[in-house]
């Protein structure tokens, strides 16, 4: 089907159904179609919809200067529903390739810089999901859907890097949090985890807008060489032992982002890498970018709704958060409520995950509370050992377990 006969059929097809009419309503955009008559006829329909007219009123209230046209356009309507949503996902690519076009060449004239013709492109697929409408209209997309779940190849998500949790959670597209207060090993933990993932083969992005990318780095030495964080600071470990560990890190699928960042840059960054899941460490450290915004809180509410966009159309994504003073040392645990500045995450994360360590009487065991698991029970606690400053999550890849030995910190039941 050509570029042109793509538009008349919708628009076509739009003035002979109501199904097609709100179809096209709710997927397409006045600039998605490129010939200037079609456009105008789609800006009509739009615009009257908008005011609220029904279906069958905006059919008889037709400008007579593009009357002719739509006309002829009906002549191209769709025979069936299959054929309209062709045409439609038609219109969507051409449209896509003209504004891709575009964007390149505001670029390569200098009119914008490479971050914002990232996040200009990340936009381009957004709002474009087929959504809401009668029950049997969503029931029939959902089945089409859960015959893909129902497939032999059918994954049920991204592994958390860790077996503990994978039992209870694995990452779809959703916000998941991590939340800890300081020096508690939030940074830690997300890091062995996503190293668990690299050696599966997931492609990992990680944003460090607190640690500069030679502290992430001397992490990572000493998640693999399973050596005190102090003693490659310091140059304590035997410089073979460092050398084999790069050898191996410098394979695995990580990309290290370090900030400072704002929200349009991490975005953008997302959309060139293409990760198969992100980490933001940690969100309260997101840069604030214009000033439409009446407090931190305010801003950093926005950055959760906006996480949890793009996760939902990317990939992905686990953002640290850090807890407020409330959640001391000691015998102190902390709650959803702990976490700093904003109650917006609460509600936007699929799950969320709180660290605790007894500092006085069991400095050596993580505590990993789910206080909030969307497809399962939540408030589940496991107990990681946390030796030499790292959390032993047990890896899917290699199996081997690490667990505390004690009863008393392995109360869970799976």
């Amino acid at each position: 089907m050509k570029a042109i006969d793509a538009e008349f059929c919708v628009i076509g097809s739009m003035l002979m159904s109501d199904q097609y009419f709100y179809g096209g309503i709710s997927l397409l955009r006045e600039d998605d179609f490129a010939t200037q008559d079609i456009r105008k006829i789609f800006t009509h329909l739009k615009s009257e919809f908008t005011a609220g007219k029904p279906y069958e009123q905006i059919l008889v209230d037709f400008p007579s200067d593009i009357e002719e046209i739509a006309s002829h356009s009906v002549e191209y309507a769709a025979l069936s529903e299959k054929m309209f949503k062709a045409a439609v996902r038609k219109v969507i690519e051409n449209a896509k390739r003209r504004k891709e076009l575009q964007i390149a060449s505001m670029l390569a004239n200098f009119e914008i810089s490479r971050e914002e013709a990232l996040a200009a492109l990340s936009e381009l697929d957004r709002d474009r999901t087929e959504r809401g409408g009668r029950v049997e209209q969503v029931l029939q997309r959902w089945l089409e859907k859960y015959e893909e779940v129902l497939s032999p190849e059918f994954s049920p998500g991204i592994s958390t890097g860790s077996i503990e949790i994978d039992q209870v959670f694995t990452y779809r597209k959703e916000l998941s949090l991590i939340c800890a207060r300081p020096s508690i090993g939030k940074t830690m933990t997300a890091l062995k985890l996503l190293y668990n993932q690299a050696q599966m083969g997931i492609k990992v992005q990680f944003f460090s807008l607190e640690l500069t990318e030679d502290e992430v780095m001397t992490r990572l030495i000493s998640i693999h060489t399973r050596e005190p964080l102090r003693n490659i600071v310091y140059g304590w470990t035997d410089f073979e032992k460092v050398l084999s560990a790069a050898d191996e890190i410098r394979t695995l699928p990580i990309y290290i982002e370090p900030g400072p960042l704002t929200l349009p840059q991490i975005k953008a960054k997302i959309y060139e890498i293409k990760p198969d899941i992100v980490y933001i460490d940690y969100i309260q450290k997101v840069s604030q970018h214009g000033s439409n915004y009446r407090s931190r809180k305010d801003f950093l509410d926005a950055v959760s709704g906006e996480l949890l966009e793009i996760a939902k159309t990317e990939c992905p994504i686990v953002a640290l958060a850090q807890l407020n003073r409330g959640a001391r040392t000691g015998r102190d645990e902390p709650t959803i409520e702990h976490i700093k500045e904003t109650g917006n995450f609460e509600q936007d994360a699929s799950n969320i995950l709180l660290l605790h360590r007894n500092l006085k009487e069991t400095p050596d065991v993580l505590q990993v509370r789910i206080a909030k698991c969307r497809v399962n029970a939540a408030n589940k606690e496991i107990a990681i050992v946390f030796k030499n400053g790292i959390p032993e999550f047990t890896s899917p890849l290699t199996g081997n377990a690490f667990s505390v030995g004690s009863d008393e910190y392995n109360d869970i039941e799976f």
